[in-house]
């Protein structure tokens, strides 16, 4: 099998990448706000309650 040379393959793949980036970063963005919510929501929480039990 002959390999497509470097350029026609990023040629070919360029709308795709971009399509794969649009829906990794929609779902990126909101997970990573969750994430970031419940850690922060957790380190408060878990400091609260120490400070709480002293």
């Amino acid at each position: 099998m002959k390999m497509p040379s470097l350029s026609t393959t990023l040629k070919g793949n360029a709308t795709f990448s971009v399509l794969c980036a649009a829906v990794l970063a929609l779902f990126a963005g909101p997970i990573a706000i969750i994430v970031g919510v419940f850690a922060w929501l957790e380190w408060h929480g878990t400091r609260a309650l120490a400070t709480n039990q002293l």
